[in-house]
This record gives C-alpha cells, sequence and structure tokens, in this order.
C-alpha cells in the first residue's frame, strides 16, 4: 500500500517494527504499521484501496505461484531471508515449490 495514499486516508497509525519469520532487512520490518483506533468510514476507504489495487492489471495482478516462488527464492539468495528461520506452513510451502520447480 502506498504511503501517501494511506496519509490521503487520515488512517491513525502506530508505528511498530513488524515481526516476520526470516525476514531479516530491519528496513522491510520498520514499514509495518498497525491501524489504530480506526472508524467504519476510514475501514470503508481501506477496503475500496485493496479492492482498487486487486483489480488494476499489472504485473503483480498476473502473478503465479511459480513466480511468487521465484522471487522468495530471489530474497532468500540475496540474504534478505533467512530461511532457517522461517517456520510452519510457509517453510512447507517453499520446500513442495523446491520439489516442483527445483532450486
Amino acid at each position: 500500500m502506498d504511503d501517501v495514499k494511506i496519509r490521503e486516508l487520515g488512517l491513525p497509525l502506530d508505528p511498530e517494527e513488524g515481526v516476520s519469520d526470516g525476514i531479516v532487512r530491519k528496513d522491510i520490518l520498520l514499514r509495518h504499521a498497525n491501524l489504530t483506533q480506526i472508524d467504519f468510514w476510514r475501514l470503508g476507504f481501506v477496503a475500496e484501496y485493496i479492492a482498487e489495487l486487486a483489480g488494476k492489471k499489472d504485473e503483480h495482478s498476473q502473478l503465479s505461484d511459480k513466480k511468487v516462488y521465484m522471487l522468495i527464492e530471489k530474497h532468500i539468495a540475496n540474504n534478505n531471508i533467512d530461511f532457517a528461520q522461517v517456520n510452519g506452513r510457509l517453510r512447507e510451502s517453499i520446500e513442495h515449490a523446491r520439489v516442483k520447480y527445483g532450486r
């Protein structure tokens, strides 16, 4: 989501460092922000914005599971994701994709 658009919507944000298994880049984790004290009007604005993003016909709306897997592998190779820290279903799905698509 675009930071400028979020500010335009007047969303109250509470910046907080995100937590994600395997993500080692602080700049990514610091982009997390909680929506706080949001009213139903602003929640509606967020829903409309997400629907708008989902409807755009750009390269991101045409992602396949293989493209997502290749992107994840790229970030693992670039040391942005520490695969040793990835757990649960995400780890299982990456391992399954490695078998399916090769590494």
